[in-house]
């Protein structure tokens, strides 16, 4: 067998060939020949002294590959187990169409139907042609590539707008701060204005005060010069002693009990709370969150005729969208239709042992790659069925008995939820019972979120239920537009919509209000929803189609 080594130590560079004979010295080195007789690699070095040793041993280079044995890179790539990495592929499962080591089938496929050994599978005839296999690898390689690309672009994009919002973080802290001076400038004016209309009397007050102390001390010792110096001038000044003292003293008894005068600022508390009660300085939002919200527009109908199929009415309980085709349940038909985009013509359908009620997409994760199942619900159980290409087929494998009506249904990654008429429950993917959710008196039509931590339900005559994986209800909405609601559904982009008797409600992300209703008068009992693009597809007993925006 071929072996592989790296280039150094600590290198991640793994070299498919190694140099068998510098292997052997320890020494890392990449062949270049090959030599079918000794099953050995020789670098260029190293195939010069095979070559004296060995003349007449035929040695390949690598531009003849099909001389070269398999790698070891390239064995293990194909023989080891992606999920169990010490294990070796052993056993093909029929039944999923997957490759499994001996943990894959005690874990995962112990109750298929058909499991063989590699030995017994690959002597039978391979289907697909090499050649379309490998162009199909390239193919999808290619997007792989493209998703990577777009990938990386989208974190640019998301670094960008990052830097964005930090910017107007920022800016909203300098707008707050400039406020802020505003008031601060504006609060230290009216400040100083009280403390000049208040300063300036006690100025005067003192400036009066000195006035009258002055001139009374002149008095005083006029007072005393004139005791000698005659009668008329001690009179005068004897006079105007007794009317400036009792000015003084009438003003000592008015101010003298004014009290301090004191300045204090009280703070408005209003902005103190409002800011201390702010979570943050605005609603930090990314693009999905705003499609959630994003009110959607009505910009035409077009309505289509669904024929009757053998004398039976159509009744359309449920519909999905998958690879641009529509896939819809006909209730008293007993049939799952695979219709075209164009006109909604039949391409393919399915008879059914019981009354169709919803549809979803359902997909395990073993399931092949380039084939889709949906499951639809049913009276006691949930039966998913095959779509390839322009073909719908009954899937064996993936028939799960409830021992409770099926009627809406939602799936989202290994969760599954069912609605029964009465209760919503929780179940995985693979049918096993996880706890009843919710109970009322009628509880018919769920939809979940993108995220998958909300589940919307319809209940009684105009109410629409949010709750969360556990059961808590969430919310509850009503709306007087809001009567008989039945099918519920969240587009791609994450909006939320539920049909009321003729209209279209569309409500927010978390359930609790209407951002906008459209009416649908051609539609008397709307049964089912889905959407696929700008288009809003809605089943009865005939298919509308609104175009939106």
């Amino acid at each position: 067998m071929a072996t592989a080594c790296t280039a150094n130590k600590g290198s991640d560079h793994v070299m498919e060939y190694c140099c068998s004979s510098c292997e052997e010295d320890a020494i890392s080195q990449e062949a270049a020949y090959y030599c079918k007789l000794c099953s050995k690699f020789y670098c260029c070095q190293c195939v010069q002294f095979h070559g004296k040793l060995f003349k007449k041993h035929e040695t390949y280079g690598r531009d003849e590959p099909d001389q070269w044995p398999v790698s070891k890179v390239t064995q293990d790539v194909l023989e080891k187990c992606r999920e169990h990495q010490d294990e070796h592929l052993k056993f093909y499962c029929e039944d999923h169409r997957f490759m499994c080591c001996n943990s894959c089938v005690v874990f995962n496929h112990r109750q298929c139907a058909s499991v063989i050994s590699i030995d017994q599978s690959y002597e039978e005839e391979i289907s697909d042609d090499l050649q379309q296999l490998q162009e199909k690898i390239e193919n999808i390689h290619e997007q792989l590539k493209q998703l990577q690309n777009n990938q990386e672009s989208r974190i640019i994009t998301l670094l960008e707008s990052y830097n964005e919002s930090l910017q107007k973080i920022k800016n909203a802290r300098s707008t707050i701060d400039a406020i802020l001076n505003i008031l601060e400038k504006d609060t230290v004016q009216k400040l100083e204005e009280v403390l000049n209309s208040l300063n300036t009397p006690l100025k005067k007050d003192i400036e009066n005060a000195k006035c009258l102390s002055t001139y009374l001390r002149d008095l005083g010792k006029a007072i005393q010069e004139m005791t000698t110096k005659g009668k008329k001038l001690s009179f005068i000044a004897y006079k105007n002693c007794k009317v400036n003292i009792r000015k003084c003293e009438k003003y000592i008894h008015d101010y003298s009990n004014i009290k301090e005068i004191k300045i204090s600022f009280k703070t408005n508390t209003l902005i103190e709370n409002y800011l201390s009660q702010r979570p943050s300085l605005g609603m930090i939002l990314h693009s999905n969150q705003v499609d959630d919200n994003k009110e959607i527009s009505l910009l035409g109908e077009t309505i289509y005729c669904a024929r009757p199929n053998n004398g039976f009415p159509t009744e359309i309980r449920g519909v999905c969208v998958h690879s641009g085709f529509l896939i819809i349940t006909d209730y008293y038909s007993m049939n799952v239709k695979l219709l075209n985009s164009d006109y909604y013509n039949v391409l393919s359908q399915c008879k059914l042992d019981f009354h169709p009620f919803g549809i979803c997409h359902y997909n395990p994760n073993n399931y092949g790659y380039d084939q889709h199942l949906v499951a639809i619900s049913g009276k006691g159980r949930i039966q998913c069925v095959k779509v390839d290409k322009h073909n719908l087929s009954i899937e064996q494998n993936y028939n799960f008995q409830i021992a409770h009506d099926c009627c809406g249904i939602a799936i989202h990654s290994d969760d599954m939820y069912i609605t029964s008429g009465s209760a919503l429950y929780h179940y995985t993917r693979q049918g096993t019972s996880v706890k009843k959710l919710y109970e009322a008196y009628i509880v018919q039509y769920c939809a979940v979120n993108r995220k998958g931590d909300k589940i919307f339900v319809t209940k009684n005559r105009s109410e629409l239920l949010t709750l969360s994986k556990d059961g808590t209800i969430l919310s509850i909405f009503t709306d007087r537009l809001l009567q008989s609601p039945t099918a519920v559904h969240v587009t791609e982009k994450g909006q939320v919509l539920v049909c009321g008797k003729n209209n279209i409600i569309q409500v927010d992300s978390e359930g609790k209000k209407k951002i906008t209703a459209l009416e649908i008068p051609s539609v008397i009992n709307p049964l089912s929803m889905c959407s696929l693009g700008k288009c809003v597809i809605v089943g009865s007993i005939n298919i509308l189609e609104l175009t939106i925006e």
